[in-house]
């Protein structure tokens, strides 16, 4: 099943910023062994508090859109 239209969407908390910095696609295919990469920068600017992102991740698979939320905790 190939995916397209891929994308992420993030969340931070303003003592955090987070910058995009490359996506690697949008679409994914079946016989794709590397996946799609997406860099980004995240910096805290409360080093009091730990880092939360929450991640939205939406896609269309066979022609159905679907979305899937996601907290990211462990940075390391």
């Amino acid at each position: 099943n190939d995916l397209s239209n891929f994308k992420l969407t993030f969340l931070a908390p303003k003592t955090v910023s987070v910058k995009v910095l490359t996506t690697s696609s949008t679409n994914l295919s079946s016989y794709q062994k590397c996946g799609i990469k997406k860099e980004i920068n995240v910096t805290n600017n409360d080093t009091s508090k730990s880092v939360v992102l929450k991640l939205k991740v939406t896609y269309n698979r066979n022609g159905e859109e679907i979305t899937e939320n996601l907290t990211l905790t462990d940075f390391s």
